[in-house]
């Protein structure tokens, strides 16, 4: 009789101790023993554990300069050429890298000029791209659809550019 009653507490210390792992899990999201302080938890649609490169402010994206060099040069392939200071400097002032490609990319597409488009979404009063390119280039323009366009080809390009694991 010991031994079963032994080991039903056994069997009841167990399920008590992987409840407390998975409410710690949910509640803080860690695994046992393994802490993710150091990991962002904005990571990219492919799980690869790095952040997203398209939402970093640029010059932390750009500090890699394998990832400049293959974003600037999927860039120039896709018929856009670099502003005077190469990609660093010219999305320095934008608030995440793929906002700074998606101007790139409608100035391109609508021949505006991308430091128009620059100071239209990074100045003292920022417009979304959609907002800009209406500013700009007016409504005969079907700003929605350009933005998408653009934010499509944006991903394609930061795609290209994200570090291998």
């Amino acid at each position: 009789m010991d031994t079963v009653l032994v080991r039903w507490q056994l069997v009841y210390l167990m399920v008590a101790i992987f409840s407390i792992s998975a409410v710690g899990q949910m509640v803080c999201g860690k695994s046992a023993g393994y802490s993710h302080a150091t990991v962002p938890s904005d990571t990219t649609s492919t799980g690869r554990g790095h952040p997203n490169l398209g939402s970093l402010p640029p010059n932390t994206a750009l500090e890699n300069v394998n990832v400049s060099a293959l974003l600037t040069d999927t860039l120039e392939k896709n018929g856009i050429s670099m502003p005077e200071g190469g990609l660093k400097s010219a999305c320095s002032r934008f608030k995440d890298l793929s906002q700074c490609i998606a101007a790139m990319h409608v100035a391109k597409n609508l021949n505006l000029s991308f430091g128009d488009l620059q100071s239209k979404m990074t100045g003292s009063n920022p417009m979304n791209v959609d907002k800009a390119i209406l500013s700009l280039a007016g409504h005969e323009v079907n700003a929605k659809n350009q933005a998408k366009k653009a934010k499509k080809h944006t991903n394609q390009d930061l795609k290209m550019a994200e570090p291998r694991a």
